[in-house]
């Protein structure tokens, strides 16, 4: 049976809800590389680095009962990626059109919550890429969303 579209529809809350874990338990704050470094990326690529390193000690972590985040990963240039399973959602569930449906809407959904969180805003003027990878229970890539500084500002 395929899932309809609304079905994933409930993800967009979960991973609005990791944004602010973005900027937990780092030290040196975004705000004080920012001050001391003028923007550098290799200051901010280590500074994501042991961002997510923090991140990773409370992973994987069932945001509900569809979808896991499984890790958090810091790439070069500045670059943040959200690892999440569906974990109820094997690839052959969704057909084409659904798939295309629910990627669209996520995409939408997921940038204007980049946009909108003030808890991701240190990272913003940071100019970091936010990506939102996820895989279907059967460890079968679905999405992967990037949105970089001109996306969100």
């Amino acid at each position: 049976m395929k899932k309809p579209a609304s079905f994933l529809a409930a993800i967009v809350a979960l991973t609005l809800a990791v944004f602010s874990l973005a900027g937990c338990n780092t030290s040196p704050s975004v705000e004080e590389v920012l001050a001391d470094n003028n923007n550098n990326a290799p200051i901010i690529d280590k500074l994501l680095s042991d961002t997510a390193s923090n991140m990773n000690k409370n992973m994987p972590m069932n945001v509900d009962a569809d979808t896991r985040l499984d890790n958090v990963s810091a790439l070069p240039n500045k670059t943040l990626r959200y690892n999440f399973t569906l974990v109820n959602t094997a690839r052959d569930d969704l057909d084409a059109e659904g798939q295309a449906q629910v990627e669209d809407y996520l995409k939408g959904q997921i940038l204007d919550g980049i946009k909108g969180s003030s808890d991701m805003q240190a990272l913003k003027d940071a100019e970091v890429t936010f990506e939102y990878l996820y895989k279907s229970s059967d460890s079968i890539e679905l999405f992967i969303f990037t949105f970089g500084p001109s996306d969100y500002k």
